[in-house]
């Protein structure tokens, strides 16, 4: 072979190794993804139903699940915040705007900070809350209700927990005192306080009732739970995020992408 030509195919492999060599990290990034149980997000889409999930989103901002009236499951699940409140720990009943300011007012400070709620109730995912208090992982819903849980659906377990929680949707005052002995019976005073108010409240309750097929003085906070369920399994269902579409579609990534340990979504 001649010099020349030597050089030119030199270059060529030379000029072609960056590629060979981005080429073949993408493809490690790719396997590493699947190996570790990444799949589609469609796949892990749980089934609801449309009009329990619009009467859900209805409860899910009242402050009428508040006991006290002074907070609702919105003030700590905010779109601006990825579904969490931005905090490193939670500001629940009695706090005032959100982000910062919210930590600046009257609120109740949590132990924990919240979680977010994407993925929650989707296929799959059957452990809630961070010390895992409501756990259906065995086939089997284990909570704080022990035997007379309310419902084989552990995220239907989970919505009756927020709202007789002190400090997170309850305010601490002389009111509120009988409920420390924490037990379910007075739980379901709690609950049954919160339904009154819900089946006298004619924008939430008549779509209620279409959507369960029942009278108006038929609903329960059982039907409560299972709306605001639907809500979350149908606002917070996982999406498509850069990493799905590099991996199931070839997107390409950008080299900024390609450097980081994280994928924009």
């Amino acid at each position: 072979m001649k010099f020349a030509t030597r050089i030119v195919l030199a270059l060529a492999i030379f000029s072609a190794a960056p590629a060979i060599a981005e080429s073949m990290r993408e493809a490690v990034l790719r396997k590493a993804a699947l190996d570790n149980g990444l799949r589609p997000a469609e796949e892990l889409w749980p089934e609801f139903e449309p009009k329990k999930a619009a009467v859900g989103k209805l409860l899910f901002e009242s402050e009428l699940l508040s006991l006290t009236r002074n907070v609702s499951c919105r003030s700590c699940h905010l779109d601006e915040f990825g579904s969490a409140d931005g905090l490193p720990l939670g500001h629940g009943a009695g706090g005032v705007g959100s982000g910062v300011d919210r930590m600046k007012s009257p609120a109740g400070l949590l132990s924990r900070n919240a979680l977010a709620l994407w993925g929650r109730g989707g296929i799959g995912y059957d452990v809630f809350f961070w010390d895992g208090r409501v756990d259906a992982s065995s086939g089997e819903v284990q909570s704080q209700f022990g035997a007379t849980a309310p419902s084989d659906d552990p995220l239907v377990v989970a919505a009756h927990l927020p709202t007789v929680e002190f400090r997170e949707m309850i305010g601490e005052s002389d009111d509120t005192e009988w409920l420390r002995q924490g037990d379910v019976t007075a739980a379901a005073k709690v609950h049954g306080e919160i339904a009154r108010r819900i089946r006298a409240k004619p924008g939430i309750a008549a779509p209620m009732a279409e959507a369960f097929d029942l009278e108006v003085a038929q609903l329960t906070y059982l039907q409560i739970a299972e709306a605001i369920a639907a809500f979350i399994r149908s606002e917070f269902r996982l999406r498509d995020t850069k990493l799905h579409r590099f991996v199931f579609d070839g997107e390409e990534l950008t080299d900024q992408e390609r450097e980081c340990p994280t994928f924009c979504v």
